[in-house]
């Protein structure tokens, strides 16, 4: 007999693991993305030449 209960809290276990792997990821492109833009435009990290 399978233990419906034990498969329950495993799988929001897994659900909840996922969606913290998931806003880790979203972070992590987001600050990439972020960081290719401002190359791409003439930023760097002590800001932007504009002049």
């Amino acid at each position: 007999m399978v233990n419906i209960g034990g498969l329950i809290a495993a799988a929001r276990f897994v659900g909840r693991v996922w969606l913290c792997v998931r806003l880790l990821v979203g972070c992590l492109v987001g600050v990439l993305v972020c960081w290719v833009l401002m190359l791409l435009i003439g930023c760097d990290l002590s800001g932007c030449g504009w002049e």
